[in-house]
C-alpha cells in the first residue's frame, strides 16, 4: 500500500478511497484547472453526480459537448491507481493532441497533491505514470492516441477510459476492440465516452446495441439542459439576450420536456443559429435518436421521426415482468389489429443466447392509435399465447402473424386456440416478409407517417427502429432494407403490417367480434370473401 502521513480530512477521504469509495478523495484531495485559469477543488457538478450514482462496470455514454464526464472518470481511475496495487490504467483518446491535454489533467492531480500523500512514482514519461507500493508491485497509468495502432497491446487492463469514440478511424476502432479483449472480466472497468458523429461506426453500432441488449455495455444519454451553464441571461438590447417573444411549437415542446427557463431558450436559439439545425443535434442533443444524424442510407425521412417522437409518451400501464405494456385500453366499439414479429427469438448464438427480439403490437384499425405492446425473447409458443390474449382483449382483434420461419410454428401455435388470422393475397394464413413485400411495406408506413394525424405511435422504441432503418448491400448488386448493425427492427416490422391497407380492411369486417366461443378457444374461422 501507499504510506501517508495525513490527517483530518485528506486522512478520512483517503482511507475511504482504500475501502472502495473514490468520491471524497476526488473531491477533497484532486484539483482541476477552471475556465479562468486557477486550481480548485474537483467538486461534481449535477450531471457528474447523476452519472456516479449509475455508473457501472462497463458504461457507454452519450452526450452533448463538454459535459465534464472525461475528467471524472480520469479522476476516478487516478485513485484507483493510487490505491489498488498492480492495475493498469489506459486512456485513449481521439488525437495525439488530445491525449497529451489529457495527460496534464493526470500529471496535475499528482503534482497538486499534499506532498506526503504522494505515492513514490517509477515512471514519470510523456504518456505513462507508474506508482510503487510497499510490496514492489507498481499501478500504472498510459495515455495514447487512436492514431496509433500498437497502443495498448500487452498486458492485461484493468481501467480503460475511450474518448469522443465516434470519431475514431477503422483502425483505431479494432485497438478498442484488442484492449477490451484483455481486460479480465470481474475486475475491469471500461467507459466509452462520445458526442455523436452519425450512423455509422464503432461508437453508434455499440450504442444501438447497448440499447437493446446486444451487448454488455450500459447505456447513458446526457443532454444539453443537462449542463447548467448552458444558458444566456437577459440582456436588454443584446441579439440574442433580449426578451425571448412567442416561442415556436417546437420550443414550447422542448421546454416542457426539461422544464427550460428563458435562459436556456435563448442559449439554444443562440447554438442553433451558429451551428445550424443538424450540426445542433449532434453536438447538443435532446434525444439519443436524433444525435445520430443520418449518413444517406436512413430509409425514412428524419423530419417526419422528429415530428411523430414528439407523440411518444409512458404507457398507462406496464405488467410487472415489464415485457407488456399498454397505452390506451380496449373501447368496445372499436376493431383491432394484433400484429407479430416473431423474429428468431428461438435461434441462439454460440453462448446461446436468443439473437433477436420477437414483438407484438396492437393498433386501432380505423385511426392506427397505438394501443400495447408485448416485446420478449420466448419460445414460440408462449409468443403465441401472448399474441391471443392481447387479440382477445381487445375485442376479438385480427391476429397479422409473420409467416417467416416456418418451422418453429407460430401461425398454427396461434390457430390451435384463436381463428382470426390474416388471410395473405396468395391464399395463406399469415404475412410473408420478403424481397417483394418489404418496399410495399415500407412504401405503406412512409404513406401513414407523413400524413400529419393519420397514424399515433406512443412506442419510442418504434421511433428508435425506423430512424435507424437502413438501407443494405449484400455486396452484389441487391440494395435491401434492414436494421442497422446492431440493432433491431422488431417493432417496427408490426407497424409495417398494421398499416397495409388490406390488413386494415380485413380488420374492420364486424363478422368475427367479440363471441363467448372464442374464448374458449372453439371458434371457427369464417370464410373471408376477397371480393368484398
Amino acid at each position: 500500500m501507499v504510506t501517508v502521513d495525513a490527517t483530518g480530512t485528506y486522512r478520512s477521504a483517503l482511507v475511504s478511497a482504500f475501502q472502495g469509495d473514490t468520491r471524497p478523495a476526488i473531491e477533497t484531495l484532486l484539483r482541476v484547472q477552471n475556465k479562468q485559469g486557477k486550481l480548485v477543488p474537483l467538486v461534481f457538478k449535477p450531471v457528474q453526480e447523476d452519472y456516479w450514482k449509475e455508473r457501472s462496470s462497463a458504461d457507454i455514454i452519450l452526450k452533448a459537448a463538454q459535459l465534464g464526464f472525461t475528467t471524472i472518470v480520469q479522476a476516478e481511475f487516478f485513485l484507483d491507481a493510487m490505491v489498488i496495487p498492480g492495475i493498469e490504467v489506459l486512456y485513449l483518446a481521439q488525437r495525439e493532441e488530445t491525449s497529451k491535454r489529457l495527460f496534464e489533467v493526470t500529471r496535475r492531480f499528482y503534482s497538486t497533491l499534499p506532498e506526503k500523500m504522494r505515492p513514490p512514482v517509477t515512471a514519470d514519461t510523456r504518456n505513462m505514470l507508474s506508482f510503487r507500493f510497499g510490496d514492489g508491485s507498481e499501478s500504472t497509468i498510459m495515455i495514447g492516441s487512436a492514431e496509433s495502432k500498437t497502443f495498448g497491446r500487452g498486458r492485461p487492463v484493468h481501467r480503460a477510459l475511450f474518448t469522443e469514440v465516434g470519431f475514431y478511424s477503422p483502425e483505431a476502432q479494432n485497438v478498442v476492440k484488442g484492449i477490451i479483449a484483455r481486460m479480465p472480466p470481474g475486475m475491469s472497468r471500461m467507459v466509452l465516452e462520445s458526442t455523436a458523429n452519425g450512423q455509422a461506426g464503432y461508437f453508434y453500432e455499440s450504442w444501438v446495441g447497448a440499447g437493446s441488449g446486444g451487448n454488455s455495455l450500459k447505456p447513458h444519454f446526457f443532454p444539453w439542459p443537462s449542463e447548467p451553464e448552458y444558458r444566456i441571461p437577459y440582456q436588454e438590447g443584446t441579439r440574442w439576450g433580449g426578451s425571448i417573444g412567442d416561442m415556436s411549437e417546437e420550443e414550447i415542446a422542448v421546454l416542457s420536456r426539461f422544464n427550460l427557463d428563458n435562459d436556456q431558450i435563448r442559449w439554444r436559439r443562440w447554438q442553433r443559429s451558429q451551428l445550424g439545425e443538424a450540426m445542433f443535434k449532434q453536438e447538443f442533443p435532446e434525444t439519443p435518436d436524433e444525435a445520430f444524424l443520418p449518413m444517406g442510407s436512413a430509409v425514412f425521412d428524419y423530419a417526419t421521426m422528429d415530428r411523430l417522437a414528439k407523440m411518444t409518451k409512458e404507457p398507462v400501464k406496464k405488467r410487472s415482468d415489464g415485457l407488456m405494456v399498454l397505452w390506451q385500453q380496449k373501447e368496445s366499439s372499436r376493431n383491432y389489429i394484433v400484429s407479430v414479429d416473431q423474429s428468431s427469438g428461438e435461434m441462439k448464438d454460440v453462448n446461446h443466447r436468443p439473437t433477436d427480439w420477437q414483438c407484438v403490437t396492437v393498433w386501432d384499425s380505423a385511426t392506427l392509435v397505438q394501443c400495447a405492446r408485448y416485446r420478449a425473447r420466448v419460445p414460440m409458443r408462449t409468443l403465441a399465447e401472448e399474441a391471443v390474449r392481447l387479440a382477445r382483449y381487445y375485442n376479438d382483434a385480427l391476429i397479422v402473424p409473420e409467416r417467416n420461419l416456418a418451422q418453429y410454428g407460430l401461425t398454427q401455435a396461434i390457430l390451435d386456440s384463436y381463428s382470426n388470422v390474416y388471410l395473405h393475397g396468395d391464399g395463406k394464413l399469415g404475412y410473408p416478409m420478403n424481397k417483394s413485400t418489404k418496399p410495399v411495406l415500407k412504401d405503406g408506413f412512409i404513406s401513414v407517417t407523413d400524413s400529419e394525424g393519420a397514424c399515433r405511435i406512443y412506442s419510442d422504441n418504434l421511433i428508435h427502429e425506423a430512424r435507424n432503418y437502413r438501407y443494405l448491400s449484400d455486396g452484389m448488386g441487391y440494395r435491401s432494407m434492414g436494421a442497422a448493425p446492431g440493432g433491431h427492427d422488431d417493432e417496427l416490422v408490426t407497424a409495417f403490417f398494421a398499416f397495409d391497407p388490406e390488413v386494415r380492411r380485413q380488420a374492420s369486417v364486424m363478422r368475427f367480434r367479440s363471441s363467448r366461443n372464442s374464448s374458449t378457444g372453439s371458434a371457427t374461422r369464417v370464410s373471408r370473401n376477397r371480393g368484398q
